[in-house]
């Protein structure tokens, strides 16, 4: 995990529950509306990987800044990559990368952008195609991180305010920073963190966590369901009642079985 919690501000897995579920005609009606509802989505893109992304910086200070072709390759690769696996279109503006050296005058402007200050913060959105990052030397990965925020919104433009979970686990996942549990010493204490608590506030030492446990979370519902599931999740907000027939609960049992077998067997 980055020692700077990087989040994102938009301004401002199948399994049954129990009992088997009669097939009634509202059910097939609705279940044939999501299939659409994907295929539709997956498919509705022409091809565009030829296209490259325009993309611009604004520093903040008077340094120049080194990393700016690696930051290029990067946000060209995951904008490939999540066309490629969600149908997600490559943005046509100008993506702009501002930058601050100043931490004091990010979180400043932060207040002016967002209307709100996160201390601690490393990199946000304030729209689609803005990225505002604090300078460090892992700041093409934290760009990555966050151009997968902006791009999430074209799945579902309310997600980062109805589940900050999947919000941060869906970036964390395909800008692929897994932190391996077993290097979570709460993990192989068997503490695993509830849902409710990843949702927390920013600030918070429970929702802080979704940093550390987002990418197995991901990795959890995709390999479980597969990557059609994962985008209907994040298109309906996290509910998996409504997508996965399974209460919060035993979606986090599932969840933590999964970890326990692939990567702490041995270890709790």
């Amino acid at each position: 995990m980055k020692e700077t919690a990087i989040f994102c501000l938009l301004v401002s897995l199948f399994a049954c529950s129990g009992d088997t579920k009669k097939n009634t005609n509202t059910e097939l009606d609705k279940t044939t509306n999501n299939s659409t509802k994907i295929e539709t989505f997956l498919q509705r893109q022409a091809p565009q990987e030829a296209i490259k992304l325009k993309i611009g910086f604004k520093l903040y200070d008077d340094e120049p800044l080194e990393q700016e072709p690696y930051i290029v390759d990067k946000l060209n690769a995951i904008s490939d990559s999540l066309f490629s696996k969600y149908g997600i279109a490559k943005e046509s503006d100008t993506i702009m990368v501002h930058v601050w050296r100043n931490y004091d005058a990010f979180l400043e402007d932060q207040l002016t952008l967002t209307g709100t200050q996160f201390p601690g913060s490393g990199g946000y959105i304030f729209s689609p195609t803005d990225l505002a990052l604090l300078y460090s030397e892992d700041i093409a990965n934290v760009a990555e991180h966050e151009f997968v925020h902006a791009s999430s919104l074209s799945i579902n433009d309310q997600l980062g305010h109805e589940s900050r979970w999947l919000w941060e686990a869906f970036a964390i996942y395909e800008a692929d920073e897994l932190i391996h549990p077993k290097n979570l010493g709460y993990l192989r204490d068997g503490k695993f963190p509830s849902i409710a608590e990843l949702n927390g506030e920013f600030d918070g030492a429970g929702a802080n966590r979704i940093y550390q446990v987002g990418y197995v979370l991901s990795e959890f519902v995709v390999e479980t369901w597969g990557s059609e599931k994962y985008l209907e999740l994040i298109q309906e907000s996290a509910d998996l009642e409504k997508v996965l027939s399974m209460t919060t609960e035993e979606f986090e049992i599932k969840w933590q079985k999964f970890v326990k077998e692939k990567y702490l067997a041995g270890q709790i």
